[in-house]
């Protein structure tokens, strides 16, 4: 059993192979390395290059010996400047390079999708207030081809699981960041980051285009995610389309968190000291009365719950990122949290997690937006470096702001964003400097 990862080769896609790979799945690669390179890929991923609209290729894919079930499709084109003046380019990469896919998928048998949409697709959105976040219900109105081919692209893909019974998740993503490692950093310079890293080497001063927007400090404010994030959201992804595929029960957040206490209780009593196992037991009980604090307004937003969960442990069980008995007691915790994340969500306002029926779209996202400014700041901290940035006119069709409403992914997938903005400069940063051809 393995997955067709189309696109992975590239920036996310390479990132998402990996992860898959130390997730215990086996993967299938195709990519026709316009952009992607194959030294991402480790040794043992096969790869087939071709392109998505080159249907042998894609059903050579597909037919491969280790037994492909589920596709993940990253393959697309994602310049939004080129898509408004190659609109037909984009549209028949992304959408006629889609329908193959979807076709060789029908004719394969193979009836598990996770699609790589994108924000986009939401345009400008009509908030009341421009930093309100955006859920999956947010009315969608791209204002460019590219957020137009991504729309388009989730119809289909939720048509054709509607159609023949498929489980489909279309991951929405905001704004892409950083480095899992510095071999997998991203190298075209048309994201903020690594434009101004790109000014940056060439001389230049760094451009923010206006400061006279609706917001704090008057620039634009975004949504950024870890790359490492959005890659883990994934691996969730596929678990997720993977259990609803086998049929698996869909259990309630209090179900879960009744789940999560027997488990986290019988491997602590593997580990050295049973009496670990209690601990953990009795702060489900607290973390649960912290939950609903919430919906009453005694506490700050939803993931405190899950903090003071945590953090009302002994100092040996909290997690720690070490080995040994201490490592693993942070893993049981971890485990604990994630699945008191969908209490906390449902107390404050998700009255049912989300189930997969055939399709459904998901933000991923952090929920936190960061301005212009604020990503110039920490890139001089992780540069070393106080430069100086030219402040230029309004790009057209910039809206003041874009930030996601991630309680979906955290409730459908038990996922969250764990990277911070400065981990995303940093990570780049160090790409940066090992890029090829640098």
């Amino acid at each position: 059993m393995a997955w067709l990862i189309t696109g992975g080769a590239g920036y996310i896609g390479a990132h998402v192979v990996r992860d898959m790979l130390a997730a215990g799945r086996e993967v299938v690669v195709l990519d026709d390395l316009s952009t992607g390179r194959a030294d991402r890929l480790p040794a043992r991923v096969p790869l087939i290059k071709g392109s998505i609209t080159n249907r042998r290729a894609v059903r050579r894919a597909l037919q491969h010996e280790s037994g492909v079930t589920g596709v993940m499709h990253f393959a697309a084109r994602k310049q939004v400047g080129e898509s408004v003046q190659r609109p037909l380019h984009y549209w028949g990469e992304n959408v006629g390079g889609l329908q193959v896919v979807l076709e060789e998928m029908v004719e394969a048998g193979v009836d598990q999708m996770v699609f790589s949409s994108s924000a986009a697709v939401y345009g400008q959105p009509d908030l009341p207030d421009p930093l309100d976040r955006i859920t999956e219900t947010t009315p969608c109105a791209p204002i460019n081809p590219y957020g137009a081919t991504k729309l388009a692209g989730e119809w289909m893909v939720a048509a054709t699981a509607a159609a023949h019974g498929w489980k489909a998740l279309s991951l929405r993503y905001f704004n892409v960041a950083g480095a899992g490692s510095p071999d997998l950093g991203d190298p075209a310079a048309l994201n903020l980051i690594p434009m101004v890293l790109a000014a940056l080497d060439a001389g230049r001063r760094p451009l923010v285009f206006g400061d006279d927007y609706d917001t704090p400090d008057g620039s634009c404010v975004r949504d950024y995610i870890h790359v490492a994030d959005l890659s883990a959201a994934h691996v969730a992804a596929a678990r997720v389309v993977e259990a609803a595929h086998a049929g698996a029960v869909v259990r309630s957040p209090q179900e879960k968190l009744q789940q999560a206490a027997a488990r986290a209780e019988q491997a602590a009593t593997r580990l050295p000291g049973g009496a670990l196992a209690v601990e953990v037991a009795n702060q489900v009980p607290a973390a649960a009365e912290a939950a609903a604090a919430l919906a009453m307004g005694r506490v700050p937003p939803a993931v405190r719950a899950v903090e003071r969960a945590t953090g009302a442990l002994p100092w040996a069980l909290r997690p720690s990122g070490a080995g040994g008995v201490t490592g693993q007691a942070g893993e049981i915790v971890a485990e604990v949290a994630s699945q008191l994340g969908s209490l906390a969500a449902k107390v404050v306002g998700v009255e049912e997690a989300p189930r997969l029926v055939d399709h459904l779209a998901v933000n991923v996202g952090t929920g936190r937006g960061s301005s212009v400014f604020e990503v110039i700041e920490a890139l001089r901290a992780s540069v070393g470096d106080d430069f100086a940035v030219d402040i230029v006119e309004r790009r057209a069709g910039d809206p003041p702001a874009l930030v996601a409403a991630a309680d979906r992914a955290l409730a459908l997938l038990g996922w969250r964003a764990k990277h911070g903005l400065r981990d995303m400069t940093d990570s780049a940063w160090a790409a940066w400097q090992v890029r090829p051809g640098r």
